[in-house]
């Protein structure tokens, strides 16, 4: 699966890049909503994992845009504030994961968006 991880934290872009790369996953990283746009352009990816606060926008409008943009592109947002959590909840997103990221559970909205992927096809 070709993901975009977008996050302004290098250390959590780097993270999680290693982390998905040894579970076979193409990874490019993002460190702005400015290089999420421009890296879904280049890239086609299936899945987005992206931070709600970044310096130069907000994530979660900007995934909306990304959805509308890129039928069948999958998110999953992230974030470490309770408002931001309830907005992503708000705004329909399928996956939001607190900060700090526990692999448990991004490993279970990894298997979803599969899953759902998955039935797409068939």
């Amino acid at each position: 699966m070709r993901v975009v991880i977008a996050d302004d934290n290098s250390g959590i872009r780097r993270f999680l890049k290693r982390y998905l790369e040894r579970r076979d996953h193409d990874c490019v990283e993002a460190e702005s909503v400015a290089a999420l746009v421009r890296a879904c352009a280049l890239q086609c990816p299936d899945l987005v994992i992206s931070d709600v606060s970044m310096g130069d926008g907000d994530g979660i409008e900007t995934c909306l845009k990304l959805l509308r943009g890129y039928p069948g592109l999958s998110v999953i947002i992230m974030t470490g504030d309770g408002e931001n959590a309830a907005r992503a909840d708000d705004a329909g997103f399928e996956e939001v994961l607190a900060k700090p990221i526990d692999f448990g559970r991004l490993d279970s909205a990894l298997k979803r968006v599969l899953a759902k992927r998955s039935d797409e096809r068939i």
